[in-house]
């Protein structure tokens, strides 16, 4: 697992970070990414077979679908991630916010339909919702230490040049 300069950029809270990290160990933990793999595999070896745009049409919507149950599943287990280590999830569920609003999402009629993500803002709204209040949750990081990590991952000013 990977985490992009940019993804340090466009997060404000490392808290918010630690929420989309427990999502994709998630991912690697119930190997979904293996199961896509081979699935994609097994459809595309039988859409050879019939190419017909129906099956190709079919295929693209059991997939997308597919994609969704999987992101459903690893947001579950990464606000689960989160509460064991007494982190809010809070902070992902802002992030969230700020990727629908971004995005252009309107509450109501959306492509969800069509997406192999579940809308940020029922994204949003799940993490917030998780929220104890009864609970103290504690910082992943400071905001000195953040800053000290992304100044690392900065080509410009860590330690990659």
């Amino acid at each position: 697992m990977a985490v992009f300069k940019g993804a340090l950029d466009d997060v404000d809270d490392p808290d918010a970070l630690a929420g989309i990290v427990a999502h994709e160990i998630a991912h690697v933990r119930r190997r979904h990414v293996t199961e896509a793999l081979i699935r994609q595999l097994g459809i595309e070896a039988l859409i050879s077979m019939f190419a017909g745009t129906t099956v190709s049409n079919a295929e693209q919507l059991l997939s997308l679908s597919y994609s969704r149950a999987h992101e459903t599943e690893a947001d579950s287990d990464a606000i689960a991630m989160l509460g064991r280590a007494s982190i809010s999830p809070g902070p992902t569920g802002n992030l969230f916010l700020k990727l629908a609003k971004e995005q252009g999402e309107e509450p109501g009629l959306t492509g969800e339909f069509l997406d192999s993500h579940p809308l940020s803002r029922t994204r949003a709204k799940r993490f917030i919702d998780s929220v104890r209040k009864e609970t103290t949750y504690r910082h992943v990081l400071s905001e000195e230490d953040f800053n000290v990590l992304r100044r690392m991952c900065d080509p410009k000013d860590g330690i990659s040049k």
